[in-house]
């Protein structure tokens, strides 16, 4: 995690589908349950803390950019 992110930049799952509607909230589960196997884990986009799942806004679109089909 970048201790310089401000706390801002996290938020939770519910929040960024509220403010980025192209990804629904099943999207975003499967996608942060996969973390570990789709890189998601290692781009430091997503941390748990105390018990909830927070969402790191500008890391989780370069991880998004990141992704080819």
């Amino acid at each position: 995690m970048d201790i310089k992110s401000p706390l801002e930049d996290w938020i939770t799952k519910e929040q960024f589908v509220k403010a980025y509607p192209a990804l629904n909230l099943s999207q975003v589960q499967y996608l942060i349950r996969s973390r570990k196997h789709n890189g998601l884990s290692k781009s430091g986009a997503v941390s748990k803390v105390g018990g909830r799942m927070l969402i790191h806004k500008n890391k989780f679109a370069e991880w998004i950019a990141t992704k080819v089909c």
